[in-house]
Formats: C-alpha cells, sequence, structure tokens
C-alpha cells in the first residue's frame, strides 16, 4: 500500500500509519474504504476502496490533497465541515451521504474518528465510509414503486386500506380519506380498525362485523362473500352501507403480510332496494285486495243473514246462535286484518329467529278466498325444521309473491299448489310446485333479471306486468345467504326451490 510522508510530523499520526501498515493486506482487501487525513483535511492514507470511490484515480492523484481537489465543490465543502465537527469536538462523526464521482452518483454511510497524540490533542482522523449505494437504489426503487402503488390505489372510486395482520391500519387510497373526511393518512395511520368505535354505526354490532371478517380472512386468505357494514365518518356527518371484501398480501417468501380490504359504498343501491321492496310489497298487498274484500263480503253475509233469521224467529236459542256466529266472523275478519297489516308494516329489516312454517300460515288466509275462487288446492306438506334467523316481512313477501305467480301460473283452469319445508343438511329448503302452464326452457334462466316476466308484452304474454317480484325475492334471498332456483317440466309441473343455511348455534358460556 502506497503512502507519502506524513503531511503532520507528528509521532502519534505516523505511529497509527505504522499500525495500518502492519494490517496492509487486511487494510487494502477490506470492501469498506479506509483513509486518514490530517488537520488541514489532506489525505494522509488511502486503501483501494477508497481510491474507487473518487473513480480510480491513481494513489499519487489523491494523497496529500484536500476534497477540494477531488470532489466537486459543494461536497468537498460538506466533507471538509464534517472532518472539522472531528477536529473541534474531538468526537466521532456518523455520515450518510451522496457523492459524485465523474459520472456516476454513490451513496456512502461513513465514521470519522478522531486521531490523538499521547496527550489527547487531535492531530488528524481516521475515516471508514461503506458503499451503500445498491442498498439506496433499491430503496429508491422500492419508494417509486410504493408511489405507483399509492398512485393506481388513488384512481380507484371504492375505499381502499391496507392493514396489519392485527388490524392496523398501514395506508388507505385517496378515496378513502375523503369518503370519511380525513386530511391525511397521518390521521389513522396505526390505529387499529376495530378500535375505532366512533367509525362504526351500532359499534357492538358492526366492530363484530368487522373483527369476523378480517378473522375469516386470515383463516381462508379471502372473503367468500363481501359483508355489509355501516359506518360513519368521525365527526357523525354522514354515515355509509360499505360492502366489505378482504384478502390477504403475501411476502416473497409466501407467508402472510397485510391484509387489504375494499370497502364499496352500495347505500345508494340499498335505498333504491328498500323502495323497490317497498312498491313491490305494496303491489302484493294490491293484489290481495280483492281476495280480501271477497272474504269480508262473505263474513259480512253470514253475519246479515244470521241476525235476519234470529230477528224473524225472535227465538233466544236462534239470536245466541246469532251473536255466536257473528263474533266468529268478526274475529275471523280482525285476524285477517291484523295479518295484513302486520305484513304491510314490516318495514325495518330487522332480522330474527322465526319459524318459515308460521310466516307461511299467516300468508296463506290473506290469499285464501283468491286461491279458492281461482279454483286452486293448497297442499301443506311440512316437516319439523330449526328456526331460522330471517327478515320476517322480506321473507313472507317472496313467499307472497310465489304464491300469486303460483295462482297466475294455474288460471284460468285452476290446480294444485304443494308447499313443502324440510331440512336437507345444513338448510332449509321450501317448494312450491305448481301444476299451472309450463315455463319456456329459454325463459327459465331470465327469470330473476330485473324487468324479465312471462305475463307481458316482453314474452307475448296476456297478463300485465312489469317482472321485478321474482327480482326482488332473488336478492332477499340472496341477502339471508340462500339461493333460489326454477324448474319446470312435464308431468311435474313448475317448482320454485328456496334453501337457506341454518344458522350455526353458538357455543360457550
Amino acid at each position: 500500500m502506497e503512502q507519502t510522508k506524513p503531511l503532520n510530523n507528528s509521532v502519534s499520526m505516523a505511529g497509527e500509519m505504522g499500525k495500518l501498515q502492519n494490517y496492509k493486506l487486511i487494510v487494502e482487501l477490506a470492501q469498506d474504504a479506509i483513509f486518514i487525513k490530517d488537520l488541514k483535511s489532506r489525505y494522509v492514507l488511502v486503501n483501494q476502496k477508497a481510491l474507487e470511490a473518487f473513480g480510480n484515480l491513481p494513489r499519487r492523484k489523491v494523497v496529500g490533497k484536500s476534497d477540494y481537489a477531488l470532489l466537486p465543490p459543494d461536497q468537498a465543502k460538506v466533507n471538509i465541515e464534517d472532518d472539522q465537527k472531528v477536529f473541534k469536538t474531538g468526537k466521532p462523526v456518523e455520515i450518510t451521504k451522496k457523492m459524485t464521482a465523474g459520472d456516476k452518483n454513490f451513496y456512502f454511510e461513513a465514521v470519522k474518528t478522531p486521531i490523538k497524540d499521547t496527550k489527547g490533542k487531535v492531530i488528524g482522523l481516521i475515516g471508514i465510509a461503506r458503499d451503500i449505494t445498491e442498498r439506496k437504489n433499491a430503496e429508491e426503487k422500492q419508494m417509486a414503486a410504493m408511489r405507483e402503488k399509492q398512485a393506481i390505489m388513488d384512481t380507484m372510486l371504492d375505499s381502499l386500506v391496507v392493514l396489519t395482520l392485527g388490524g392496523e391500519i398501514v395506508s388507505a387510497n385517496l378515496a378513502h380519506l375523503k369518503k370519511f373526511g380525513h386530511k391525511s393518512i397521518d390521521e389513522i395511520k396505526g390505529k387499529n380498525i376495530t378500535k375505532l368505535s366512533n367509525a362504526f354505526v351500532n359499534p357492538e354490532e358492526n366492530v363484530s362485523k368487522a373483527a369476523k371478517l378480517f378473522k375469516g380472512v386470515i383463516q381462508k386468505g379471502y372473503t367468500e362473500h363481501p359483508v355489509e357494514i355501516n359506518l360513519r365518518r368521525p365527526d357523525g356527518t354522514q354515515e355509509f352501507i360499505m360492502s366489505v371484501a378482504a384478502s390477504v398480501l403475501k411476502d416473497a417468501g409466501g407467508n402472510p403480510k397485510n391484509i387489504v380490504a375494499i370497502l364499496r359504498d352500495i347505500t345508494a343501491e340499498k335505498q333504491f332496494e328498500e323502495q323497490l321492496i317497498s312498491s313491490e310489497k305494496m303491489a302484493a298487498v294490491g293484489q290481495l285486495a280483492a281476495g280480501i274484500s271477497h272474504e269480508f263480503n262473505n263474513l259480512m253475509a253470514v253475519i246479515r243473514s244470521s241476525a235476519e233469521f234470529a230477528e224473524k224467529t225472535k227465538r233466544k236459542a236462534d239470536i245466541e246462535k246469532s251473536i255466536k256466529q257473528t263474533i266468529q266472523c268478526v274475529n275471523k275478519g280482525t285476524k285477517i286484518a291484523e295479518d295484513l297489516l302486520s305484513f304491510s308494516r314490516r318495514v325495518d329489516r330487522k332480522r330474527e329467529k322465526a319459524n318459515l312454517k308460521d310466516l307461511i300460515e299467516e300468508i296463506l288466509p290473506l290469499i285464501k278466498a283468491d286461491l279458492e275462487e281461482s279454483d286452486v288446492q293448497v297442499i301443506r306438506k311440512f316437516e319439523r325444521i330449526p328456526h331460522l334467523i330471517v327478515d320476517k316481512g322480506q321473507m313472507q313477501q317472496v313467499f307472497l309473491n310465489l304464491i300469486i305467480n303460483a295462482k297466475q301460473a294455474m288460471m284460468p283452469k285452476g290446480g294444485t299448489l304443494t308447499v313443502t319445508i324440510k331440512r336437507e343438511h345444513k338448510a332449509v329448503s321450501i317448494r312450491f310446485n305448481n301444476t299451472g302452464q309450463l315455463i319456456k326452457k329459454e325463459h327459465i334462466n331470465r327469470l330473476f333479471d330485473p324487468f324479465f316476466t312471462t305475463k307481458g308484452s316482453l314474452v307475448g304474454g296476456s297478463i300485465g306486468g312489469v317482472g321485478l317480484g321474482l327480482s326482488v325475492s332473488y336478492g332477499i334471498i340472496q341477502s339471508h345467504g340462500g339461493i333460489i332456483i326454477a324448474e319446470s317440466s312435464p308431468g311435474k309441473g313448475t317448482t320454485f326451490t328456496i334453501r337457506l343455511p341454518i344458522m350455526p348455534k353458538k357455543t360457550g358460556g
């Protein structure tokens, strides 16, 4: 290793260089740049790595020179200022900096340590610098990739949030920040999503939904079905119904690293769905009106006939019989009115335990007269089934729609409607089979499309209709995690089958 006569005649400086000479081979082959400077910041000793940092200059053109002779002025000034800190304080200085040698940029991490004589006076410094260019370039590429990913995220209209596996927020896109009124990601970064109770409508219910969703994602890697969670701005100014889906992001080794969640605002869709369900319900009530009117006319006829007969005979037995019949008719009329009101008022979307057999039994009296007038016989095949968690009003709307459809399919000749309820493994099935007109094969797959109808001009039928009933029914059943299918074949008639999952029993004390 070449060297020049020390510019500082200090014995200690010479001694320091002598020590390095003893390790000449190690110093020269070191992967870090090693150098010694005197108090005028002139290089006294440099190894091969240090020369490479200067663009592979010959050693003779480096030793004895200061940084002003070797580097651009701005870089040289910074280096010499670092040297002065070491000389003045007598303490090591750690530095990370960018250097330009020729047409190339280099990044270094360096430590400059003072060299002192036997009396503790600083007489120079020894520096060790490590080239971290590759690491810095990799970090810059990673940052560029992150900026690119963020830019892509910010073009999305849906909210997107990246979380740790523990639920802490790592990042979010611009749509999410705007939706929930955050000025920057710093307002929510690092916070656990399940701890932000002010971001949830009805926290007890919706935080539980979120926690259950993330637990399922970690176990399976993704959400099988989006989950509806009611959220709001932290200041409470706006509430949203969000459809949330999530999946696990893995690292290069295939290990779970983060959870990415996409939140779609379906508030407007839900409001439209509510309006649609309400309009369909009113349409169903309208279709019941004729049958209920007929039923009440029959009851009034019985009361009138009984009363007139008692008035004519004036016998005590006939009067008592008339009073008894009147009370029976009034009770029956009251029950019909109560059932109709119960059906028409259920709009709160509350889900609770219910027996599907009871829900159907409440519906049948409302349409009994209409079915009898249309010569439709109802056969019940009800097996014992567990209670399900359902929206009673919505479920009765589906049943009523299918019963009315079956009646219309059997007009004008009449026929048989068989309603079957049974348990099938982990589900309950409800079948509505009618012996009326069959549905064409080309129409089966379109029955649940909005505005498709087999009753109106769309397919050449003679009965008016806008074709929303089955579409709404399909949506209701799907929202309960179930399915509804239609089959129609000669000899078997037409069958609409609903399958609803049986909720697992809760365990624990």
